[in-house]
Parts: C-alpha cells; sequence; structure tokens
C-alpha cells in the first residue's frame, strides 16, 4: 500500500490550508460588490475555503492538536460537503432561471417559473436544502461516532480511508456511512456541472464559444479531481481527498469569472428590457391621453360652433345726425367719420377715395385726402363753409 512520509503530508497540509485562505481571501474581496453579497454562491464560498483551511490546519498539526480542536475539525468536516452541494446547486438554477433556460425539469419564462414548474422549483429546492441538512447531521454523528457502536479506531479512521478500502472491508456500517456525503457531492457536481457547460456552450451571453472546451467545464472538471482524491488508499487518503476538495474549489473560483460577467450581462440585458418596456408605456399613455384630450376638444368645439351658428340679435345701432351749418349744407363731424369708418368690414381704399374725391368736387372746393390706420379714406372739408360756420 503507498503511503506519504508524514513530514511531506505534513508540508503538503499546511500549503493546501494556506492555498484555501487565499481561495477565502479573493471570495472576500468579491462580497465587496453590492450585487454579490445577497447572492448565495457568492457568499458561501469564502466559509468553504475557511472550514477546509482549518481542517487541514489541524491535520498538519496531528498529535499537537488539541482535543477541542479536533472535535471543531471534525464538526467543520462534516459542513464542507453540504455546503458545496448547495453552492453547486444556487450557482445551476440562478444561471439558469435569469437566462429562462430549462434546468432540471424546471421550465422558466422571462426569468420565472412557469406553470408547472413552480410547484416542481419548491420542490427540488427545499429538497436540496433538506439534504444538505441531512449530510451535515450524518457527518456529525459519523465523525463524533453519535449514534454507533464503532470502536474508537474505526472512528479515528473516518477521513483517512476512502471507496479503494471500502471495497475491501465493506463489512462497516460506520465506514459505508462515512461515504455518502462525498458522494452526493460528487453525483451532484457531475448533474449540474454538465448543466452549466452546456450552457456555456449554446446559451451564455457574456462570450460565445465555439467549442465545448470551454471555461463553464470547470465545475466537472472540479468534480471528477473530487472523485478521484476520494478514490484513493488509505495511506495517500487523508492527502489526496483533501486535495480534492481545494481542486474543487480551485476550480469553482477558476469559474467564478464567466459566472460574474454572465450575471453583468444579464442584468444589463433585463435591465435594457425593462427600460424599454417602460418607454413603450410611456409613449402609450401618452397617445391614448392626447387622443382624449382631442376628443374632449372635438366636442367642445362643436359646441362652441352650434352655440355661434344661432342667430345673433343685431342691435340698433344709432344713426349720425348731420350737423346744420350756415347756407342750408350739411356737413359730417370728423368723430362720425371715424365711427363709420369703423363699422365698415371690407373698405375698398380705391373706391372711398373715389367717393371722397366727388364729394370735394361738389362742394365746389379744393380739398385733400386723410389716411387713417393704413385705409385711404377720403374727407373733403369745404374751407369757405367752415369760415363762414365760425
Amino acid at each position: 500500500m503507498p503511503t506519504i512520509d508524514p513530514g511531506v503530508a505534513k508540508g503538503i497540509h499546511y500549503a493546501l490550508a494556506s492555498v484555501t485562505l487565499l481561495l477565502m481571501l479573493i471570495g472576500l474581496s468579491k462580497l465587496a460588490n453590492p450585487r454579490h453579497r445577497a447572492v448565495v454562491f457568492f457568499s458561501l464560498p469564502p466559509t468553504i475555503c475557511f472550514l477546509v483551511a482549518f481542517d487541514n490546519i489541524v491535520l498538519a498539526a496531528d498529535g499537537a492538536a488539541t482535543r477541542g480542536a479536533i472535535d471543531a475539525a471534525r464538526t467543520f468536516n462534516a459542513a464542507i460537503v453540504p455546503l458545496c452541494l448547495v453552492t453547486c446547486w444556487e450557482v445551476g438554477y440562478q444561471i439558469h432561471k435569469r437566462r429562462s433556460v430549462n434546468f432540471c425539469c424546471i421550465a422558466f419564462d422571462a426569468s420565472h417559473r412557469r406553470g408547472r414548474a413552480l410547484g416542481a422549483a419548491s420542490f427540488l429546492r427545499f429538497s436540496v436544502a433538506a439534504l444538505a441538512v441531512a449530510l451535515f447531521v450524518l457527518g456529525v454523528c459519523v465523525n463524533h461516532n453519535l449514534g454507533f457502536e464503532a470502536s474508537a479506531a474505526a472512528v479515528a479512521s473516518v477521513g483517512k480511508r476512502g471507496v479503494y478500502d471500502y471495497t475491501v472491508n465493506s463489512d462497516e456500517t460506520h465506514f459505508a456511512l462515512s461515504l455518502v456525503p462525498a458522494a452526493a457531492l460528487v453525483l451532484f457536481g457531475i448533474v449540474i456541472g454538465s448543466q452549466l457547460w452546456n450552457y456555456g456552450t449554446y446559451f451564455s451571453l457574456f462570450k460565445t464559444h465555439a467549442t465545448y472546451f470551454n471555461p463553464w467545464n470547470w465545475m466537472t472538471v472540479g468534480t471528477l479531481a473530487l472523485l478521484a482524491g476520494h478514490a484513493m488508499q488509505g495511506g495517500i487518503y487523508a492527502v489526496t481527498a483533501n486535495a480534492g476538495e481545494v481542486a474543487f474549489l480551485l476550480c469553482l473560483q477558476r469559474m467564478f469569472p464567466e459566472i460574474e460577467g454572465e450575471l453583468a450581462m444579464q442584468d444589463d440585458f433585463f435591465t435594457n428590457v425593462i427600460r424599454t418596456q417602460e418607454s413603450r408605456a410611456a409613449a402609450k399613455r401618452d397617445s391614448e391621453t392626447g387622443m382624449v384630450a382631442v376628443k374632449q376638444g372635438g366636442h367642445g368645439s362643436g359646441g362652441r360652433q352650434s352655440f355661434d351658428a344661432q342667430p345673433r340679435q343685431q342691435q340698433p345701432q344709432p344713426q349720425p345726425q348731420p350737423q346744420q351749418q350756415q347756407g342750408g349744407q350739411q356737413q359730417w363731424s370728423d368723430a362720425t367719420v371715424q365711427q363709420q369708418q369703423q363699422q365698415q368690414q371690407q373698405p375698398v381704399a380705391a373706391a372711398a377715395g373715389a367717393s371722397g374725391r366727388h364729394a370735394g368736387g361738389k362742394a365746389g372746393g379744393s380739398g385733400h385726402v386723410v389716411d387713417t390706420q393704413g385705409i385711404a379714406l377720403g374727407v373733403v372739408v369745404n374751407k369757405g363753409n367752415a369760415k363762414r360756420g365760425v
């Protein structure tokens, strides 16, 4: 059976802890973006990285670790797989939902669950959460030997034997149950990873990839690395299993730039769609308001026209009286002439001037023409008669 020198294994565990702490810092930096704080698959990876780093530090310390640290490491180890499972599910679900692409028998339309998919989605999401809680409880019970009658050696061997050892010694229920969480994560990783791989190849808005070799396959690659790490023999299982978990987290981190770009493109796309719909709705409201105003204006003008069409009673206008002057001649005053001028609707300048000259010649005296408001009106004043009137 292959084995690893304890000093080398100690150095590998410290190296794995350093890598996961670096990944934790990268994950925390992503939470500085307000868009990422409310998203589950952005907030969980830093926590998972911390748990993996703590577990590797305790394994590297070996006999120097305290009893409390060992118990905490066993509890943290039980929480790693459920959190990874929830992260994988949320990544696949949210990406497909925002793009309205079917995911795990769930049909989406306009980024919402459609028809019977409403119940199916609720059931699946609840089932995933329930499975994660069940795996965590199972891991705690197995790691702390709660509810089992396993020997101290069997409890101590948890995390140091994998699938290969199970094929050799398959008679231990305690040992078999310790492999269930990792097996569930591998199954979920392959299914959801293949869904994301297909999405990135055919439906991605961020980048168009011509082949299947694109960054959306990193979850599948990480899942295969996790499976390989858990399939090793007992002498190297503790190192390979933790290395598989770190490789899985590295692959998820490598895929996150594609996820971030996809989310940004989806947000911009739906923002433009919403703005277009709002502008169309506003234009429609303005058009309807204008039509109503036109209709109301038409009814009002029709009423005024019908009112104006009614014949109005003409008020009798007082007729100007000529002034008596000496010699038996009649003469119109200037005020009377201006009043007659205002009452005329369409005066004709030439006719008015001609009539003025004719009146002046008849009076027997020389006269002149007075231009008032751009309308030529001849007013003849008999100077001789005016002198006699003085």
